[in-house]
């Protein structure tokens, strides 16, 4: 017989897997207003407008190569300008109902969990609320959300705001607020039989550690409230990930891919240093049901659809080899 360890079948994969794990690819609904605003390159709502040709294009270069699930979001402000996100829901539901063999399988949410201003509070519940009636009815899997957005402003602003308002009304008090404000979210998304999908960060960001999230989600305590695992950002923050998807188990309701050399760099998959295979198969044993939601944007060197399909190409690969394993004597 064989040695395993010298080629056999089973040398780096086991067998045994469920059905394959289908690509959900990235679409953008938005494009840069101008050239001057391309240049600026500044991820904000006043630089960029609703391009529903652009869409078009992804999603039809996405159905053209046998890819039939996506995740998109509306916009880059915390705080939403009126009126943006009503066309591009309005197109979405549209296209779906036209082509019924696409899905949504996430829609990123971006607004703010947290505001001491009771204003901006009720206006950030009010977003959530708007989010899940405007969105719901493409169907999305899941509405994923970031938790450590306190109001306007970037990593540095958000933490600040965290401690400070920690210190003003203590730990548990805030964490009870943020969990308060993913309940009237999650109940809303559940009309339309969605779920919300609160994702790890990276990098000492608010709730960005394992233990963090996980507290979080179990004070939400809803049925239809989950994670999204970021293999990226986890691999940044040198997390087990494997162990993480053991831990998390089937409340995974999203699983957004990237690669990196150790910092967040939203590199295709195989142009970094993550260990794909044993990642793979927790996702197996542990019977994720959703989708490998791609977060990389351009494979190097080709046109969008080119890439898609190369990167499809070789998420089916990888997922072969960690189900079958490999050897090197197959080919006789």
């Amino acid at each position: 017989m064989m040695n395993e360890g010298h080629g056999g079948a089973n040398a780096l994969g086991q067998a045994g897997c469920r059905k394959g794990i289908p690509v959900s690819v990235h679409v953008s609904p938005k494009r840069f207003r101008d050239e001057d605003a391309r240049r600026q390159g500044a991820e904000e709502d006043a630089c960029m407008c609703f391009d529903q040709a652009a869409l078009r294009t992804q999603l039809d270069a996405a159905e053209a190569l046998g890819i039939t699930h996506f995740n998109t979001f509306a916009n880059f402000d915390v705080r939403w300008s009126q009126g943006e996100q009503e066309p591009i829901a309005e197109y979405l539901a549209a296209y779906l109902r036209a082509h019924p063999a696409m899905q949504m399988s996430s829609f990123h949410y971006v607004g703010s969990v947290y505001e001491e201003d009771p204003c901006f509070r009720e206006l950030a519940l009010d977003q959530m609320v708007q989010a899940a009636r405007l969105f719901g009815p493409c169907h999305p899997g899941c509405f994923v959300m970031h938790p450590g957005v306190f109001g306007e402003g970037r990593f540095k602003a958000n933490l600040l705001r965290y401690r400070t308002a920690v210190e003003r009304h203590g730990r548990a008090a805030v964490m009870e607020e943020v969990a308060a404000g993913i309940r009237v979210f999650a109940d809303e998304a559940a009309r339309f039989g969605a779920r919300i999908a609160v994702e790890n960060l990276y990098g000492g960001r608010v709730y960005s550690s394992m233990d963090e999230l996980v507290e979080l989600v179990e004070r939400v305590d809803r049925d239809n409230v989950g994670y999204c695992l970021d293999i990226g950002h986890a691999h940044a923050d040198s997390v087990d990930i494997p162990l993480a998807i053991h831990r998390l188990g089937n409340k995974i309701y999203e699983l957004h891919v990237h690669d990196n050399r150790g910092t967040d760099e939203h590199l295709p998959v195989g142009f970094g240093i993550i260990d794909w295979v044993p990642i793979i198969r927790a996702l197996h044993e542990v019977g994720y049901a959703g989708t490998a939601a791609f977060e990389f944007f351009q494979w190097p060197g080709e046109g969008r659809s080119e890439g898609m399909g190369h990167a499809a190409a070789l998420w089916k690969s990888l997922e072969r080899l960690a189900c079958e394993g490999y050897s090197y004597f197959s080919y006789l």
